[in-house]
């Protein structure tokens, strides 16, 4: 009996489920912040992708006939 008791008294795998649960909370967090900035960040990168393509089709314009 003394042994379930100590069981009982053992803290150690308490800190193990609180690690745990604050990983967690952290991995959904960012998993919130990605989905908020997602469209965000998506029409951000397509208008570089268009400077880009607008820069390189006047460059070869002027290239060749230049």
């Amino acid at each position: 009996m003394t042994k379930f008791v100590k069981f009982l008294k053992d803290e150690d795998g308490a800190i193990t489920i609180e690690w745990v649960a604050l990983a967690a909370g952290v991995v959904l967090l960012a998993l919130g912040v990605i989905a908020v900035l997602d469209p965000a960040l998506e029409s951000v990168a397509s208008n570089i992708a268009d400077t880009i393509g607008d820069v390189t089709s006047t460059t070869l314009v002027g290239a060749t006939t230049g």
